[in-house]
């Protein structure tokens, strides 16, 4: 069949001229990702500076005059748009202040929709976002600025949830637990050599992303003192390796216990702690090797003359437990009386601030031994924040960008896999009921827990053993 070939014409109609130039104004103006600068490409994708980050309550943002600051360095003057879309009052209510009545305190709430556009340098959109956000102002003695704050509050809270599409420069980042690391790495549009190992779809690895090809230096927005030489990196034991076999390697480090002196335990034990950390061992054969070693320990610390025996130090953690508690209470009673007038003492024995006494001794010969001295400090000041709700009340009216709102995990649920990986090494999906390793965790294997349990009558029964130097004595069970 022969194909109609044609050619395709485009009639442009006379009688209305203004058409053409509408249509041809259309497609010039319109711009694309791949319109960025090599240098607007290698900024966007830097880490952010952690200098930027401002931090409250243990959430991290970036301020709004930051934000504007940013996005004119990135795209220039007038090289960027904010137009609000919406700016409503949805809350407002007052309350007398004073006793004439004539007199308020206000507060009120606006809610504010905007769109953040963004231009090449010849003045193509490149692309636009909208999103919105509500700021509250409270307990304002004027009207005018009561509302004023209100409006502001929102307006920038817009502005930054649309600018944080432009990615971590624009406080992307900060989404991922406050961190400044890059988490958009790179773009398929911007990588020149198209393999057919870097455009497999989702799910691509990270790591397949060359980001050399991408841009040219990025530009320092700021002069910077020069960065102080990295420290050496700390020596981390070898990874196992690929056919090294869990089962088989724990054979090996239990055989070498018996041998193995102290020098030798302690570098076992960072491996198997490595080990653990890495989820490459699991949990009960790392524990019941943890055991071991520490006994091998205790063997290895008596040979090699350690003079305390395990009795005499089972016994020192019951006088501890025992006396530890009087030795603190005596020691609370002491230092008021020093500083305090009781009545029928001598008024010269109290302590004043900032006075400074030496403490002495007799010696073996009778003569007076200084062993330190005893000095008055003024009392130190503690503040803190006793109503969450009334600072943060009063934060949002004089600053509003230092109130941040933060999604977290729920205590519980947290609780629940930490448990879960404590006995297991994963935790249960959900959605799937089986076991899975959980990321941005992480295993420790500490030392025994060493508790001790005085009985009632410790105490008495110390004392008296006290009095007939029998403490310490290598005699406990």
């Amino acid at each position: 069949m022969e194909r109609n070939t044609r050619p395709l014409t485009l009639a442009i109609p006379e009688a209305n001229p203004d058409t053409f130039a509408e249509v041809a104004t259309r497609l010039h103006d319109r711009a694309g990702t791949i319109d960025l600068t090599d240098q607007q490409i290698s900024y966007l994708l830097g880490e952010l500076r952690q200098d930027r980050v401002r931090v409250h309550q243990g959430n991290s943002y970036l301020e709004g005059w930051d934000v504007r600051r940013t996005l004119t360095r990135i795209f220039g003057f007038g090289g960027w748009e904010l137009t609000t879309t919406e700016l409503k009052c949805i809350r407002e209510h007052s309350v007398p202040s004073g006793t004439d009545g004539k007199k308020f305190r206000w507060w009120a709430t606006y809610r504010a929709q905007v769109r953040l556009a963004v231009y090449t340098r010849d003045g193509r959109k490149i692309a636009h976002f909208e999103d919105g956000s509500a700021g509250e102002s409270s307990n304002q003695p004027s009207h005018g600025d009561c509302h004023d704050m209100a409006m502001k509050t929102a307006l920038t809270g817009a502005l930054k949830r649309c600018a944080v599409n432009l990615g971590d420069q624009l406080g992307l980042s900060l989404y991922r637990n406050g961190g400044t690391d890059p988490v958009v790495l790179g773009g398929l549009p911007y990588i020149k050599d198209e393999s057919p190992e870097v455009a497999e779809g989702p799910g691509v690895a990270e790591e397949q992303t060359d980001m050399s090809e991408v841009g040219g230096p990025q530009p320092e927005p700021e002069p910077e003192p020069a960065p102080a030489p990295p420290p050496a990196p700390a020596e981390t034991p070898a990874a196992p390796a690929p056919d090294e076999n869990p089962e088989e390697w724990a054979e090996k480090f239990a055989a070498a216990l018996p041998g193995a002196d102290l020098g030798k335990l302690a570098a076992m034990q960072n491996d198997l702690s490595n080990r653990l950390k890495a989820k490459w061992v699991p949990v009960p054969v790392a524990r019941k090797l943890m055991t071991d070693l520490n006994r091998r320990r205790g063997e290895a610390k008596k040979a090699a003359g350690v003079p305390v025996t395990p009795r005499d130090l089972r016994l020192a953690l019951i006088l501890a437990k025992v006396v530890g508690k009087q030795i603190k209470q005596a020691d609370d009673l002491h230092r008021r009386e020093l500083v305090e007038d009781e009545e029928g003492t001598d008024p010269d024995d109290a302590m004043t601030l900032g006075e400074r006494r030496a403490v002495h001794v007799r010696g073996a010969d009778g003569s007076r031994v200084l062993v330190g001295h005893v000095r008055v400090d003024s009392a130190p000041v503690t503040a803190r924040v006793v109503d969450e709700e009334a600072f943060t009340e009063w934060v949002s009216t004089v600053a509003p960008d230092e109130v941040v709102v933060s999604v977290r995990v729920r205590d519980s649920f947290t609780n629940s896999v930490l448990t879960q990986l404590k006995r297991d090494g994963k935790a249960v999906d959900p959605s799937t009921g089986e076991l899975v390793d959980v990321p941005g965790t992480e295993l420790e294997l500490g030392d025994p827990k060493v508790v001790a349990y005085p009985e009632k009558n410790a105490l008495e029964v110390l004392s008296e053993a006290f009095g007939r130097g029998r403490c310490l004595s290598g005699r406990g069970s």
